[in-house]
């Protein structure tokens, strides 16, 4: 992530960071979220209705369903998943923003979309995004 701070410059927009989790169960989640926000794996998984603990899947599974590459992973990617395996989850603080910048399916550049964007493009592709705000605690 630092690395690709000082690599962009003033590129206008938000920047993500993007993970590839997957539940007790197997069921996969593609977090987008603010490329600065912290997130508990311990507890996460009750934000967005998971079974049980939230682990890392592997790289494997990263390019067959998506198609992209470690270091690559992009919303973007949901377009490869054609059995709609993934699910979608959006920091939705990331709607606040003008722009929100992803990789298009490989780590040397990025792109920027408007939120109104990104979430068309997820819809695009067959399924509804889970929007969280993680920077509100949840209550209970």
């Amino acid at each position: 992530m630092e690395e690709g701070k000082q690599l962009r410059g003033a590129m206008a927009g938000i920047f993500t960071k993007n993970l590839l989790l997957k539940d007790k169960k197997g069921r996969l989640f593609l977090f987008s979220i603010h490329e600065d926000r912290v997130l508990d794996l311990k507890t996460l998984y009750t934000r967005i209705g998971a079974n049980g603990r939230l682990g890392f899947a592997p790289a494997e599974r990263m390019v067959e369903l998506l198609g992209v590459q470690p270091g690559a992973l992009t919303p973007l990617g949901l377009i490869n998943d054609r059995a709609g395996v993934v699910t979608a989850v959006v920091d939705a603080s990331l709607l606040d923003a003008d722009q929100v910048n992803f990789h298009p399916l490989i780590n040397t550049e990025s792109i920027g979309l408007q939120p109104a964007e990104l979430l068309s493009f997820i819809r695009s592709c067959d399924r509804e995004p889970l929007l969280v705000r993680f920077d509100v605690l949840p209550s209970g």
